[in-house]
């Protein structure tokens, strides 16, 4: 006779893959015929836009652009001049089960932006990134946590923390924003840079409200003396989320999809603003913790149970750490520096020993120096965070409020590093899921009492299973409450079908 077993179930987003790597894209760029020829190369500056992503049959592709600029020398002239660049990129990553119905989260972050002269009127501009894709399906996971009455069950609570919810955002800012007073009045813009960042996410009245930053690299040539001069603009963001109050811990990067930036017309009230459109998108994975109580064997105290079971493995988040650093270094220069017209700062492939985290940063400065001409200066630092993060974990760094300053002989660069280190373990569930009971023709023939002495791996369900008796009438007959353990060589007094 088939055993009825109450099924429950709980949908949850399986991660099937997480890739990082390195990509780099090339593109040759013509000089436009209003501007001189080029000598030679100072820098690049630029931002990582996300235009599109998707889920494919077993793979994910995303896309999108590196808009900038090329700072240059011109052939017969000291100030520099400035071209705008663009730079399309696009990468895949397989991910065997995806299919259209999937979930991916997709970063990439510039860790280098740099031109090399083809001839007077070509450049060529190479761009890499550091990229990294997770890919989801929605899943549903059913189980047995019920079995019908005249059987004995085993249940079993399993915790763990799953992927609750994959979703994202967009969003877009227009905003008036102003450059420091002690810069010369902007004329006319020639260039900029972006990065965003996820400072916070708080609950509020049922809501989750996620605030972070854009900062913005701007390069214009000044009002009166027409100078390339730089400026760094913030412009703070705020914006509501659809995610419940149990989620316990939320993943979460924004990517620029669009930076625009123009000058303000120019009358003694706007000559330090501009306006900022800026499009956005923000990607969130949640999870929250989860606890499954399943029927993970059953018996019958009179007849015989043929069982079948089956198991399932979750991806379970067994801790969550972040940690704050900063980076501070001087990098030299044989020029006197005037100015510095962008900074960057970028995190490199993060090292994790197990007891510590180190993250490489590699910082540029675009510089003017005293005689009117433009250079860029780089170097490296090191962020250390005393987290046990090792191989295998999923780490997340941020790098923000770069600044840089000339000091002496150089300049000097600052930046404030986060990184984020998750550790995760596959959980294993197992129930039953199916139970057939028959008549037993030994139940007549066993003994009515029993004194068994446990095992040194005997549980109070072993010995009840074993004897075809209830727990519950193994503790009354001992005396033992329902939090009771048995020890290994204690007696027990059993009775037949109690």
């Amino acid at each position: 006779m088939e055993i009825a077993l109450g099924m429950d179930a709980m949908l949850y987003f399986k991660k099937l893959t997480e890739a990082s790597f390195d990509h780099e894209e090339t593109v040759e760029l013509i000089v436009p015929d209003t501007l001189p020829d080029v000598a030679a190369v100072v820098g690049c500056a630029g931002t990582v836009e996300l235009r599109s992503k998707e889920a494919r049959e077993d793979s994910a592709l995303a896309s999108g652009t590196v808009q900038g600029c090329v700072v240059y020398t011109p052939e017969g002239e000291s100030a520099p001049r400035v071209i705008e660049l663009s730079v399309p990129w696009s990468f895949s990553a397989d991910s065997p089960g995806l299919d259209t119905s999937g979930k991916i989260v997709v970063r990439a972050e510039l860790t280098g932006l740099d031109a090399r002269v083809i001839n007077s009127r070509k450049i060529v501009v190479r761009a890499a990134l550091a990229a990294s894709v997770k890919t989801f399906m929605p899943s549903e996971l059913s189980w047995c946590g019920e079995a019908g009455g005249g059987v004995e069950a085993l249940k079993c609570d399993c915790d763990f923390v799953a992927a609750s919810a994959v979703t994202e955002k967009t969003f877009s800012l227009a905003e008036s924003a102003a450059i420091p007073a002690s810069k010369p009045p902007i004329g006319r813009i020639a260039g900029c840079s972006a990065t965003m960042t996820a400072d916070k996410l708080s609950s509020a009245g049922g809501r989750s409200i996620l605030s972070g930053t854009a900062e913005i690299e701007l390069l214009y040539y000044a009002q009166m003396s027409g100078e390339l001069t730089g400026a760094r603009i913030s412009v703070p963001y705020s914006q509501s989320l659809e995610l419940s109050d149990e989620e316990a811990d939320c993943e979460c990067s924004v990517m620029p999809t669009g930076v625009y930036v123009r000058e303000n017309a120019a009358d003694e009230e706007t000559v330090h603003t501009v306006s900022v459109e800026l499009g956005a998108v923000a990607q969130l994975t949640a999870r929250a913790k989860k606890t499954v109580c399943t029927v993970s064997d059953v018996y019958a105290v009179k007849d015989s149970v043929e069982l079948e079971t089956k198991s399932a493995f979750i991806e379970s988040m067994t801790s969550s750490a972040s940690r704050e650093a900063s980076v501070r270094e001087t990098m030299s220069s044989d020029a006197r520096v005037k100015s510095v017209l962008s900074c960057s700062a970028a995190a490199l492939r993060p090292n994790a020993d197990g007891n510590a985290l180190r993250v490489p940063v590699k910082l540029k400065a675009l510089c003017l120096g005293e005689d009117g001409k433009a250079f860029a200066l780089e170097g490296r630092a090191e962020a250390a965070f005393d987290c046990p993060a090792k191989r295998g974990d999923s780490v997340c760094v941020c790098v923000s409020g770069v600044t840089a300053e000339p000091a002496a002989g150089g300049v000097e660069i600052r930046a404030a590093v986060r990184a984020e280190v998750r550790s995760f373990s596959e959980t294993e569930l197992r129930w039953v899921s199916a139970a057939k009971s028959s008549p037993d023709p030994e139940s007549a023939s066993r003994p009515s009492i029993v004194v068994a002495r446990a095992g040194r791996d005997d549980d109070l369900w072993s010995l009840a299973k074993r004897y075809r008796a209830s727990r519950e009438a193994i503790r009354r007959l001992n005396g033992l409450d329902a939090e009771a353990r048995i020890s290994p060589g204690e007696l027990l007094i059993i009775t037949k079908n109690a």
